[in-house]
């Protein structure tokens, strides 16, 4: 019956179990909340109403579809069902409906139903998140901002610009000037007493180096601040995209069973535990003259359904569903 009605709701607004109530899927539209500054994209969240509790055959011919029987055997069956789900009520005061919620029953009698909040029953919404928004007046205003800021930018490196080229055209100017030779040349005078000229006083011109200034050239590197942010972010990310495998939890003294198979005699537990060959530990427990076969156990009921939430469990036990011990 649980997988029958977890299978309806994924199509239905409404699937009523008789004598019981009725499981009702409540769609609430894209939403902004100006508080948060969020987007809130469409759901579909679940309900339960105790007063439509008569028979619209819509489960039924579910279960007849999925057991190939009659309609007929199929209300019996599913009549079996809803009294084994109201005495475990009556003893326990609780019931899970698979991976749909959890029923309860409080003092005065009243049954009321609480749906987990990770249960996908609308398979063309998953996927769908929260998306932050900011006001149009601000956005202008970050934008005229950024271009204030670019344009100063873009000044300042011009005005750097053109002071490199004025002090390389000057200091070209310097060293071609000081690098010219200086020539002095002195009158050549006649000698008297011997009339030859002489030439030993005129002096070589002389040539002196001039030393290039030495450049000092700048690079800008990314700040250390920078590069450890970078750093740290590429690990949130490949981190986050890494996701545990799930470890099945099995401790007897635990209140809440994963049930993934029941069946009516211990021969049928253990053949059923005996033809799996994906090497998980299996269990088996006896209520309500029912064997029952586990996978894990938990203090809670989130803690018990725990192993289906990831698909390689999910896939492999479709059908399982939470028992309270």
């Amino acid at each position: 019956m649980i997988r029958h009605i977890e299978y309806l709701m994924l199509r239905h607004e409404c699937v009523a179990i008789p004598g019981f109530g009725a499981i009702i899927a409540h769609y609430r539209p894209a939403y902004i909340d100006r508080e948060l500054g969020c987007m809130f994209p469409p759901s579909r969240t679940l309900g339960f109403n105790p007063d439509i509790t008569h028979n619209d055959g819509l489960l039924a011919s579910s279960i007849a579809r999925g057991t190939e029987t009659t309609f007929d055997n199929a209300m019996a069956m599913l009549s079996k069902e809803v009294a084994a789900l109201k005495l475990q009520l009556e003893n326990s005061g609780e019931f899970a409906l698979g991976r749909l919620g959890i029923f309860s029953r409080s003092d005065n009698g009243a049954i009321t139903f609480e749906p987990f909040s990770k249960t996908a029953i609308t398979p063309r919404l998953a996927g769908l998140r929260a998306i932050a928004m900011t006001p149009i007046s601000e956005t202008v205003r970050n934008e005229a901002e950024a271009t204030a800021s670019e344009q100063a930018n873009t000044s300042s490196v011009r005005r750097r610009v053109l002071n490199i080229a004025a002090s390389i055209a000057l200091l070209l100017c310097l060293g071609v000037t000081m690098t010219t030779p200086i020539i002095e040349n002195k009158a050549a005078f006649a000698g008297i007493a011997s009339g030859i000229t002489s030439t030993s006083h005129i002096e070589e011109p002389m040539f002196e180096p001039v030393s290039q200034p030495d450049l000092d050239l700048r690079i800008a590197l990314p700040a250390k601040e920078e590069s450890s942010i970078i750093k740290s972010v590429a690990v949130a990310e490949i981190t986050q995209n890494t996701v545990p495998a799930a470890t099945l939890h099995l401790d007897p003294s635990d209140r809440y069973y994963l049930i993934v198979a029941s069946l009516p005699t211990l021969e049928k537990a253990k053949e059923y535990i005996a033809s799996q060959n994906h090497g998980d530990r299996m269990e088996i427990t006896e209520a309500d003259g029912r064997f029952r076969v586990y996978i894990a156990t938990g203090s809670t009921i989130d803690m018990a359904r725990q192993p289906v939430t990831i698909d390689q469990y999910a896939i492999r036990y479709p059908n399982a569903w939470v028992c309270r011990r």
